[in-house]
């Protein structure tokens, strides 16, 4: 069995040349306040080098590239920074961000974006978006792009906890089969201390638990952590961690990994629609994050196209025939088992030949996703999807 999955990644599209792309994490970006005001898991007490990073990856033509310019926004406002401290200079948020870079592999560097403070406060207790845009170079075209991170803030019960998932050293990307990246795991209780009680962790990915962790929560978690590699992941995978005491879901955590080595990607386009009746075929769009207003539903068309050209499928993506979905609400409850119309993903046997822009395409899934149902779940869902299928 085979498998890949992916996000609904930024594509931008221009005189031939694309770009395909996402904004990457260090570790989750999830936290939680009690009424009390405490935050945990507390950012502000970690070393500098451990706070969540953000940072542009972006490939072209299979190959990792960097951008040319850049600008953060915080909540749609943009991110001014000090020459000398890189740190944010807005008044409503001084300080709580730093410009830095991060290098994504061997010779390309970025410019990077660090959280310095705790976002969630007594204040603040609903998601916070975070977004980068800015141009690429790509032969003698400059391409737009733009990709949205958000920042999943909750209300705490006075006891309970929150799982986290970070990249050892701050490793999140893959660069080939034999690269490898390692998770760690960490369960936070109410105040922000790590839980060093004896607890199980599940490790779940393409579908499937791949791995489990049992321990205490001592030593830096190392009892806690795991190595994927390269080998293990076709284009991304969305890792799950279950933290489990005595038989009870305490906490789930997630948090992506890119492999840029491969040759097939997930690919997406869309086509924004009114009424009942969904278009018999979609289009490539500058971001696959769509926009909807009130009565507007949104159908996405997902294939597995060649990373060098969206539009070119491999010889495999023919026995790509199951597919899945999950759906996570603006706060990042999954919401997939919810039973209701736009959840279900249509697979590809139902589309042997599909339209997309001027191309037709084969074994291409469909999706729905509507207004009524964004509103309902916070404003805002994302979806994760997975393909799998059975080698010869």
């Amino acid at each position: 069995m085979a498998a890949i999955s992916n996000r609904f990644v930024v594509t931008a599209l221009q005189d031939g040349q694309s770009i395909q792309g996402e904004l990457a994490v260090t570790r989750s970006l999830w936290q939680s306040v009690t009424n009390q005001g405490e935050v945990f898991p507390n950012w502000e007490s970690d070393t500098e080098e451990t706070r969540p990073l953000l940072y542009p990856l972006l490939m072209s033509g299979g190959v990792v590239i960097a951008p040319t310019t850049t600008s953060w926004k915080y909540n749609n406002e943009l991110i001014t920074f000090a020459d000398q401290t890189g740190l944010s200079t807005n008044p409503s948020f001084p300080g709580v961000f730093k410009r830095t870079t991060y290098q994504v592999q061997s010779g390309i560097t970025v410019t990077a974006l660090r959280i310095m403070k705790n976002l969630a406060s007594s204040t603040n207790d609903d998601s916070d978006t975070i977004t980068v845009s800015g141009t690429a170079t790509v032969g003698d075209t400059t391409l737009s792009f733009d990709a949205m991170q958000t920042v999943r803030i909750t209300k705490a019960a006075e006891s309970s906890s929150v799982g986290e998932l970070l990249f050892v050293d701050g490793k999140g990307t893959l660069s080939s089969e034999t690269d490898d990246v390692s998770i760690r795991a960490i369960l936070h209780t109410t105040g922000g201390s790590a839980d060093v009680s004896t607890y199980r962790c599940e490790w779940w990915w393409n579908g499937a638990k791949q791995a489990e962790t049992t321990g205490t929560g001592t030593g830096g978690n190392a009892n806690h952590t795991i190595t994927i590699t390269g080998a293990q992941v076709t284009d991304y995978v969305m890792v799950e961690c279950r933290f489990y005491r005595e038989g009870v879901l305490e906490a789930t955590a997630y948090i992506g990994v890119n492999d840029t080595a491969d040759k097939e990607m997930m690919q997406f386009a869309y086509a924004i629609y009114t009424g009942t009746t969904p278009p018999a075929s979609v289009v490539m769009n500058n971001t696959s994050a769509a926009t909807l207003k009130m009565g507007q539903s949104v159908l996405y068309g997902i294939w597995i196209g060649s990373k060098d050209d969206p539009i070119t499928q491999p010889q495999t993506s023919g026995t790509y025939w199951t597919w899945s979905a999950r759906i996570f609400a603006a706060d990042g409850t999954d919401i997939t088992s919810i039973s209701d119309t736009g959840k279900q993903i249509a697979q590809p046997v139902n589309n042997p030949n599909y339209t997309v822009g001027s191309s037709t395409l084969h074994n291409v899934a469909t999706m729905n996703i509507s207004y009524a149902k964004c509103i309902s779940n916070g404003g805002q869902v994302s979806i994760h999807i997975s393909a799998t299928h059975t080698e010869s």
